[in-house]
């Protein structure tokens, strides 16, 4: 290391870097004055906008960024070292991040210098997605709050583009925030010891750098053994704690569900997911209409992004997962029960023997089969480098053991801990015999989210059906699914604001509004004859999270109570991201409570 050790920001230590360059502590700190948050044009990048997605969608680790085409090395800003060999590349090494972008250089060198012993601390940048008014409101309440203690923050609103462009190459400032949004494969803890702490990751939007921690985060996903996994999950728990390096805010209740009590019932109630999330999609498959329909109409702010599953980035990662069957699923207790796969064995540390579902057919008629299951594996692992390859990366190779019983041998690189809480909770089965001359009849290369997928064909509970691009979606019942639905088919239908969705759920033209559409407690007073939602014991999963100092708030509820038409079912937030309950191979990653909130940095 040239010089001496600098924290990378005022309380997020990154120890591995240092700088020799001189900053005026008060220079270059806020992005508004420095034209980085608030002007349309960064100074060009030397990366692509797939390969940063790609690292966003992986634990970036060296050598697994190797394989994204950043292989060729840049010299590095002279005034940045890395102290450690192993972060060196990740920080130097890599086309247009970190010390080979300039900006990065311009918003990190004074992190490293600032502010002395005795100094007061300079202005902290917050940047905003301005379409998330609750986050603003939020701050302006921690920023006023912060303030009666000589802390002064500057809190910057851009576009969601624009936050998300600034926010993927860590140009956002001091702090960083969003919000966490819970998915079944986000259910096991790796998902967040990785994520958000690991030094060689780049969701750790704080950049932050504990040896140890890294040790325990690398150590938890290799250890199969269940009992042992967990206490490196708490061990890496307790440092990320114990360091205050991230701050979980959870509150209720303002995740509200609502829907359509006089038309429906047999609504399911899942752990952090509510009633209607596409997500979770329980209650879409035990829905009972009491009168004569058999169609329900789903109400959402957006449709779907693409109809790729494998180029999905937003809607169709769930609703595509009612189309596509997973491997396995959560049940509404977030217990790992078996779906596509009727039941898995592990042989040995490194391997599992996975038994297909017998009986199951594609949405053209065409029976699943093993051959099907190896097929998927061998292409993710083949093509993909996005949303799948964050767990098929460790897989090694697939044998079928025994096809007339439909068993696939899956042998891992390494041991490996998250064989049900997220390697089968992601994976799905693809037809064979559509996906195996795609890529070259469609000529994308070795790209396979520029596949044009018109109607996807999977074999899960509901079928793809007519589709209006940003209007509706109709999705009908695979009546010979394991699983069939008791309804015919599900609507789902656009509506930009949350307002719009409440009103035409008053009006009858909607019958639930979909989870990610979050209401306010104000908002849902406004369905007519429907009294405020009193206390329950669901919870929900979402809250903000900003990369800072790490506390807990309180936790208040609501509860479903049935008026007629519509109902409303509030969903309990936990205070960390994610209150994990399913198997002991997922439990719970829940790192003791910070007595304080303090700035931090991200």
């Amino acid at each position: 290391m040239s010089g001496a050790a600098m924290v990378l920001c005022a309380n997020s230590p990154n120890s591995l870097l240092s700088s020799e360059h001189s900053a005026n502590p008060y220079r270059e700190r806020n992005m508004a004055e420095d034209g980085i948050a608030t002007t349309p044009a960064l100074e060009p990048r030397q990366v692509s906008r797939r390969v940063l997605l790609r690292m966003m969608a992986a634990a970036a680790g060296a050598p697994v960024l190797a394989g994204l085409g950043g292989d060729r090395v840049l010299a590095a800003d002279p005034e940045i070292a890395v102290a450690d060999p192993k972060y060196k590349r990740f920080y130097t090494g890599i086309d247009g991040i970190h010390a080979n972008d300039p900006n990065w250089v311009k918003l990190t060198r004074p992190r490293l210098t600032w502010p002395a012993e005795g100094e007061p601390v300079p202005e902290l940048t917050v940047t905003l997605d301005s379409s998330l008014p609750d986050q603003l409101d939020a701050w302006r309440k921690w920023a006023a709050d912060a303030q009666k203690i000589g802390l002064k923050y500057n809190v910057v609103q851009v576009s969601q583009t624009r936050w998300l462009e600034v926010t993927l190459a860590h140009l956002h400032g001091d702090v960083e925030t969003h919000w966490g949004q819970l998915r079944p494969e986000r259910i096991d803890p790796a998902d967040y010891i990785v994520s958000r702490g690991h030094g060689l990751d780049r969701r750790n939007f704080g950049e932050w750098v504990n040896t140890t921690y890294d040790a325990l985060a690398e150590a938890q996903v290799r250890e199969s053994d269940p009992a042992r996994r967990l206490q490196k999950v708490h061990e890496a728990a307790r440092v990320l704690a114990d360091d205050m390096y991230i701050n979980q805010f959870g509150w209720g209740p303002a995740i509200i569900d609502v829907y359509n009590s006089q038309d429906w019932e047999g609504v399911v109630q899942t752990l952090g997911f509510g009633i209607a999330s596409f997500d979770a999609y329980h209650t879409f498959l035990k829905l009972k209409p009491k009168t004569g329909k058999r169609k329900v109409v789903v109400g959402m702010t957006q449709l779907l992004d693409t109809t790729n599953l494998i180029a999905a980035n937003g809607n169709m990662r769930m609703i595509g997962r009612m189309i596509y069957d997973r491997l396995a699923y959560y049940d509404a207790a977030l217990r790992v029960i078996p779906w596509a796969a009727e039941s898995w064995q592990r042989v040995d540390e490194r391997s599992w023997d996975l038994t297909l579902r017998p009986g199951m057919k594609f949405h053209d008629g065409k029976p699943v089969t093993v051959h099907d299951l190896q097929f998927t594996f061998d292409f993710m692992r083949k093509f993909d480098r996005g949303l799948f390859w964050t767990e098929n990366r460790f897989l090694e190779d697939t044998a079928i053991k025994d096809e007339a019983n439909g068993i696939l041998h899956l042998r891992f690189k390494e041991p490996y801990g998250e064989f049900e809480t997220s390697f089968l909770q992601l994976n799905v089965v693809l037809p064979k015999h559509i996906w195996e001359n795609m890529m070259q009849e469609q000529g994308v290369g070795d790209d396979p989210r520029r596949l044009r997928i018109d109607k996807p064909i999977g074999s899960g509970p509901f079928k793809f059906g007519r589709y209006r691009k940003d209007t509706e979606l109709q999705l009908i019942a695979n009546k010979e699914h394991f699983a069939a639905p008791n309804i015919d088919e599900v609507w789902a239908v656009a509506t930009p604001t949350v307002d719009g969705l409440l009103g035409r759920l008053q009006s009858q033209e909607i019958d639930f509004i979909e989870a990610r559409a979050t209401l306010r407690p104000s908002q849902a007073k406004q369905l007519a004859g429907c009294p405020p939602p009193t206390p329950s014991s669901s919870r929900a999963a979402r809250g903000t999270i900003p990369l800072c100092r790490r506390s807990r708030n309180s936790i208040s509820t609501s509860r479903a109570r049935s008026c007629g038409r519509p109902a409303i079912a509030g969903r309990r937030m936990a205070a960390s991201s994610i209150r994990r309950r399913a198997t002991s191979a997922s439990a719970p990653a829940s790192p003791p409570s910070a007595s304080r909130v303090m700035p931090g940095a991200a």
